[in-house]
């Protein structure tokens, strides 16, 4: 007989979770890279502190990074594409 695992929290579950990441592509042709920072924007209106605010990456791509109450980690980002050599 199979039996589903106890919920992550329950005190029969013996596994551990720790902080995950969430990544986030954004895109917005007409708004260019700018969409990344109207998200920061909008979640920092409603209360929420930013981990680190909007900067172009040197890995190419505008991002910005929050973290949730559990430690979870959502990083929101527009790709700039591929740079040439």
């Amino acid at each position: 007989m199979l039996h589903s695992p106890a919920p992550p929290g329950s005190p029969e579950c013996k596994t551990t979770y720790g902080p995950s990441e969430l990544l986030i592509r954004l895109s917005g042709d007409e708004k260019g890279k700018e969409i990344v920072d109207e998200w920061h924007d909008k979640i920092v209106k409603n209360g929420v502190v930013a981990k680190e605010k909007p900067e172009d990456k040197p890995w190419n791509c505008r991002q910005a990074v929050f973290t949730d109450p559990d430690g979870h980690e959502l990083q929101f980002y527009f790709w700039l594409g591929t740079t040439s050599k």
